[in-house]
C-alpha cells in the first residue's frame, strides 16, 4: 500500500527499531539483553546490527565493556543523543543515518552530514582529527591545529590523504563543496 495516502513504505518504519528506540530512551543504560526483552518484536540480529550503527553514529556509546570469562556479563551502552520520539532510520547502502525528530543526516563517527548529501559509500570513517580538520579550515582557521601534534608532517599528510580519497580536499588542500559542507556542519559539533 505504499502508493495510498497517509501510509509509510515498510522499509522505512521498524516496529522492532522503533520499539527498541523507545527502549533505549526510557532505559537510557541499557545492555543488549535488555533491549531484546522489552522489545518482542525486536530479532537478535537486527538488534545487534542496529544498536551497532547508532553507535558508530554517535547516538550510543558504550559506557562498560562485558565481562571476559564471566557469563552473564554483558557491554552496557548509554543513549547520548536522544532527539525525539521516532527512531533513526538506517540509509540503506551507506554507513548514515537520517533522523526524522531533527531532519538531520548522521554519518559514520558522530559526524554531522549537510542535509542535501547523497548516501555515503561504505568507507572507513572519518577520524575525529579529519572531522575538526574541515571544521577549522571551513571556518577560515588554520586546519593544523586539529592535529595532536601540528609539527608532525606525517599525521598530516594522513588527514590530508583520507580527506582527498573522498574528495573532501583537491590536491593543494583546499577544502571542496562537500568537504566544506561538512566542515560548516560540524563547526557547532567541534567549538
Amino acid at each position: 500500500m505504499a502508493g495510498v495516502k497517509g501510509c509509510v513504505k515498510r522499509s522505512q518504519f521498524q516496529p522492532g527499531q522503533q520499539q527498541a528506540w523507545q527502549a533505549m530512551r526510557i532505559l537510557r543504560r541499557f545492555t543488549l539483553p535488555q533491549l531484546l526483552t522489552t522489545c518482542p518484536l525486536l530479532a537478535h540480529r537486527t538488534a545487534r546490527h542496529y544498536l551497532g550503527r547508532l553507535r558508530r553514529c554517535g547516538y550510543v556509546e558504550r559506557v562498560a565493556r562485558r565481562m571476559s570469562g564471566v557469563p552473564g556479563s554483558y557491554d552496557t551502552y548509554s543513549l547520548r543523543r536522544n532527539t525525539g520520539p521516532v527512531a533513526p532510520i538506517t540509509r540503506k547502502g551507506s554507513l548514515t543515518m537520517y533522523d526524522p525528530n531533527t531532519q538531520d543526516v548522521w554519518g559514520d563517527g558522530g559526524v554531522l552530514m549537510p542535509p542535501d548529501a547523497p548516501p555515503e559509500p561504505k568507507l572507513s570513517p572519518l577520524k575525529p582529527a579529519s572531522v575538526r580538520w574541515l571544521a577549522l579550515a571551513a571556518a577560515g582557521r588554520r586546519p593544523e591545529g586539529a592535529l595532536p601534534d601540528p609539527e608532525n608532517t606525517g599525521a598530516r599528510a594522513a588527514v590530508l590523504k583520507a580527506l582527498r580519497n573522498r574528495d573532501l580536499v583537491d590536491e593543494r588542500g583546499d577544502l571542496t563543496p562537500a568537504g566544506r559542507a561538512i566542515g560548516l556542519a560540524n563547526a557547532k559539533v567541534i567549538a
